[in-house]
C-alpha cells in the first residue's frame, strides 16, 4: 500500500511538471493579439445546425413510423402508442425549428431552449417506449415457442 502511495505522489510531481512546461510553451505560440477570432456560434450556424438536425429527426421518425407499422410482431396497443409518440416528437421538432429560424439573435436562439429540451424528452420517451415494445415482442415469442413447441 505504501508503495501504491509513493508512485501516485509521484505521478501527480510529474503530471504538475508537464501541466506547467505546457502552459509556458502554449503562451508562446498563441496567436497573435491582431488577429480577430470568431466567435464560437452565430445564428447563422446555429439556423443551419437545427435545420439539418431537424431535418434528420424527421427522415428517421417517418422511416420508423413505417417499419412500425408493418412490423408484425408489436401489439396493436403498441404500434398505437409509438405511433402517439412520433407525431409529438414530429410537431416539437418542427416547433423547434421555427422557433429558431424566427430568432435573429443569440438570445432568441437561447429562448429557444425549452422547445429544444421538448423535442429531448419526446425522443427519449419515444426509445423508452420503443425498449419496452420489443421486450414485450420478445416475451411473446417466447411464450408462444413454448406453448407451440417450437
Amino acid at each position: 500500500m505504501k508503495i501504491i502511495r509513493i508512485l501516485g505522489l509521484l505521478g501527480a510531481a510529474g503530471a504538475a511538471t508537464v501541466g506547467a512546461a505546457t502552459a509556458t510553451s502554449t503562451a508562446a505560440f498563441a496567436a497573435p493579439a491582431s488577429v480577430a477570432t470568431t466567435p464560437a456560434h452565430t445564428v447563422d450556424g446555429v439556423h443551419s445546425h437545427v435545420s439539418e438536425r431537424a431535418r434528420s429527426i424527421t427522415t428517421n421518425l417517418t422511416e420508423l413510423r413505417t417499419r412500425i407499422t408493418a412490423n408484425p410482431r408489436l401489439t396493436a396497443a403498441a404500434k398505437k402508442t409509438l405511433q402517439a409518440d412520433i407525431t409529438k416528437a414530429l410537431a416539437d421538432t418542427a416547433t423547434w425549428q421555427t422557433r429558431i429560424a424566427a430568432a435573429t439573435t443569440m438570445t432568441a436562439v437561447r429562448a429557444a431552449g425549452p422547445a429544444r429540451a421538448a423535442v429531448i424528452a419526446d425522443l427519449t420517451t419515444f426509445r423508452t417506449g420503443l425498449a419496452a415494445a420489443r421486450a414485450q415482442a420478445v416475451a411473446g415469442r417466447a411464450t408462444t415457442a413454448r406453448t407451440t413447441g417450437r
